[in-house]
């Protein structure tokens, strides 16, 4: 038998994008072993009013345990802008070959911690100069890949994004 790959998924405890979440998760869940992690257990809310019970502390993610490691956007996902665990989730990750993948304000996450320099990639279009401040390239696609890392830019791209980490992690 196989073993799945796993994915971890890191959503805002609140604030989360619902669709961001919930298309690529019901996608994914069904292929891979997927775990999604908060900075608090408990009942998280979407943006729009979705609401998941999260049972796992991103504290405790340990990034060398997964194939992928998923961001998802929404207001809520601002404040890990800067937040030294996240940083060292990213970093782990990366530097183990990892897949990382984020979308809407989520590859600024990516960004900020240096990996999006001189790298294709895009974001929630209100978020454009800030990617740019980071050295990223700014392409404007709806979903885009460079080496080991997939960005996608909002919402309306959850069904691409997730279809693009599915091509990715087969």
């Amino acid at each position: 038998m196989m073993v799945k790959r796993k994915i971890a998924i890191i959503i805002a405890f609140n604030g989360f994008r619902d669709e961001e979440f919930l298309i690529p998760y019901e996608k994914l869940k069904d292929k891979y072993h997927v775990d999604v992690y908060s900075s608090e257990i408990g009942v998280a809310t979407g943006k729009l009013g979705a609401v998941f019970n999260v049972e796992k502390n991103y504290r405790n993610l340990e990034a060398i345990k997964y194939d992928l490691i998923m961001f998802v956007g929404g207001p809520g996902g601002y404040s890990y802008l800067g937040d030294p665990i996240i940083k060292n989730i990213i970093l782990t990750a990366y530097s183990n070959q990892k897949w990382l993948a984020a979308i809407c304000m989520a590859p600024l996450i990516l960004a900020e911690n240096g990996l999006l320099k001189d790298r294709n990639s895009t974001v929630f279009m209100g978020d454009k100069d800030k990617l740019i401040n980071y050295g990223a390239i700014y392409t404007g696609n709806n979903v885009e890949v460079s080496d080991n890392i997939i960005t996608a830019d909002g919402p309306l791209s959850s069904e691409k994004f997730a279809d693009m980490i599915i091509n990715k992690l087969h």
